[in-house]
């Protein structure tokens, strides 16, 4: 089965407080002021979201499973907007 499309939503930082690399630890806070688009064109008032950064990448993967009573195994798929990831400085 096809996973549906996603949807047409992004986020645009509009300001920032981020503390200055030497005072970061492995996990610091980032202060972002945002802004949704949504799929339509219209946008959300600027709202605040913090985010837990780290200074190295990291990765998990939970992958929920079970067996059902016809003895074929099933696996949850879930896909979602993370801002933190979708935020994350590239390069």
């Amino acid at each position: 089965m096809p996973l549906p499309p996603l949807p047409g939503h992004r986020l645009s930082i509009v300001g920032e407080a981020t503390p200055p690399p030497a005072e970061r630890g492995f996990i610091f806070v980032r202060g972002l002021k945002m802004v949704a688009t949504f799929a339509d064109g219209t946008t959300s008032a600027t709202f605040p979201y913090d985010v837990a950064d780290r200074t190295r990448l990291d990765a998990i993967v939970i992958v929920p499973h079970y067996r059902g009573e016809d003895g074929r195994r099933y696996v949850i798929l879930r896909s979602a907007l993370r801002p933190p990831v979708a935020v994350r400085p590239r390069g």
